[in-house]
C-alpha cells in the first residue's frame, strides 16, 4: 500500500508583491518626473516645419509679418497677407502653384528648398530658408576639399 505524503500548502510570499508594487510605483514616479521636466523645457518650434502634406509657418517674434511669400524649389509659390506675432500659419503643399498654374504634388516631387520672404510693419525684411541636408555625391560638395569657399 502506497504511503500518502501530506504536503503543506506553500505560503505565498508578500515580499514579491511588495517588490512588484514598489517597482511599478518607482517606474510611474520616474516617468511622471521625466514628463514634467520635458514640459518645463519647452523648445521653440522651427519657423518652417514640414509635416506630411502641410507646411507650418511659426511666427515666434514680437512683430507681425506682412506680405508673406513662400517659395518651394524656386518654382512653386503661395502668398499670405500676414502672419500675426506669436501665431502660426498652416498651408497644404497642394496649394502651391507655379507660373503656369500647376500644383506642387508632394507625393511625386521632392522638396529641396523652402524660402520665406516678407516684411515687418517697420519695413524690416523677413528672409528665412529651411535647411535640407544633402546626401550621396551631392553631400560631398559641402565637406572636405570640396567645401565652397566663403566670401568675406
Amino acid at each position: 500500500m502506497p504511503q500518502r505524503v501530506w504536503a503543506r500548502p506553500k505560503k505565498k510570499s508578500s515580499r514579491k508583491k511588495t517588490s512588484v508594487r514598489t517597482g511599478v510605483l518607482l517606474a510611474f514616479a520616474l516617468s511622471a518626473s521625466v514628463s514634467l521636466a520635458s514640459c518645463a523645457n519647452t523648445q521653440e518650434p522651427d519657423p518652417l516645419q514640414l509635416q506630411g502634406s502641410r507646411l507650418t509657418i511659426n511666427n515666434r517674434t514680437k512683430d507681425d509679418w506682412k506680405d508673406i511669400q513662400v517659395v518651394i524649389n524656386r518654382q512653386y509659390r503661395i502668398a499670405a497677407p500676414a502672419v500675426v506675432a506669436g501665431q502660426r500659419f498652416d498651408v497644404s503643399l497642394d496649394a502651391f502653384l507655379d507660373v503656369y498654374g500647376n500644383h506642387f504634388y508632394y507625393q511625386r516631387q521632392q522638396i529641396r528648398d523652402v524660402h520665406l520672404t516678407g516684411k515687418t510693419p517697420g519695413g524690416t525684411p523677413v528672409d528665412m530658408h529651411m535647411d535640407f541636408h544633402r546626401g550621396g555625391l551631392q553631400g560631398l560638395a559641402d565637406v572636405g576639399v570640396f567645401k565652397k569657399k566663403e566670401t568675406q
